[in-house]
């Protein structure tokens, strides 16, 4: 991908990218899954107009620690194997991140310029674990 800021994430059953095509021509859009990476990739095609994209940033601000141990978020799924455990999300810190778009015309002209704010929330470890499995329980205070 592009990065922070960058993603267009899909959150159902919120529609939160959304766009329009502002040219006298139509869009092929085709679309790839990657089922390793778990990523959806759109590819836009189209007959030119001579524009082009300067991208500044990301920059990071409010940056918050990815929540530790203690708060992971432990699933129980009775159709797992006995005694399995799988991780489904990863720790991340979060922040507030602008990327800065300018678009010029064929003759170089600045035809728009934007920037684009995303706060990203601190996010725990996931596991879903199977029958057999105890989860952690933090709340019990460890012994020295």
């Amino acid at each position: 991908g592009e990065g922070p800021g960058m993603d267009a994430t899909v959150y159902s059953p919120i529609v939160d990218f959304k766009f329009i095509n502002n040219t006298p021509y139509h869009l092929l859009i085709e679309n790839y899954y990657n089922e390793e990476e778990e990523s959806l990739t759109f590819k836009f095609y189209s007959t030119s107009l001579g524009r082009t994209v300067e991208k500044e940033g990301p920059v990071f601000e409010d940056i918050v620690p990815a929540p530790g141990p203690e708060e992971d978020v432990w699933t129980l799924d009775e159709e797992m194997e006995p005694g399995t455990v799988r991780q489904i999300d990863w720790a991340t810190e979060g922040a507030r991140v602008t990327v800065g778009r300018t678009v010029y015309n064929a003759d170089g002209e600045v035809i728009l310029q934007e920037d684009f704010v995303s706060n990203y929330i601190p996010w725990p470890n996931g596991y879903m674990y199977g029958p057999g499995v105890d989860a952690p329980d933090y709340s019990i205070p460890l012994e020295d």
